[in-house]
């Protein structure tokens, strides 16, 4: 995914690419690896209820993190829209200097 951030700062479209991207694949994180571990396992048991709740699960976490992360990434856009409309957001991108060696130092303290 590349990030392009221009004198007017980033683009609604862009905020609802990279937030919704980032809340799903975190989202992924925190449930999808669990569930991976726990989908064998419910095959294990003799009652047909906790495999079908499994299945379930096991295909519905991607489906609802990924609804989720649109909606939370629309309402952080819909904020950042709002709030330059009130007050402009203003930043400098920092020059960058070459240094001897050929590669490229910026002027901003790490």
């Amino acid at each position: 995914m590349k990030i392009q951030i221009n004198e007017n700062g980033m683009s609604t479209g862009q905020i609802v690419k990279f937030v919704g991207t980032g809340y799903f694949f975190g989202g992924l994180l925190l449930f999808g690896i669990p569930a991976i571990f726990i989908f064998p396992l419910s095959f294990l048991s003799e009652n047909p209820e906790e495999k079908f709740e499994a299945l379930v699960f096991f295909f519905a976490v991607p489906i609802i993190l990924a609804m989720q992360g649109l909606m939370f990434s629309l309402l952080v856009a819909a904020g950042h829209w709002l709030f330059k409309k009130f007050k402009p957001i203003e930043f400098e991108l920092p020059a960058n200097k070459v240094n001897q060696s050929g590669t490229s130092q910026s002027d901003a303290p790490v």
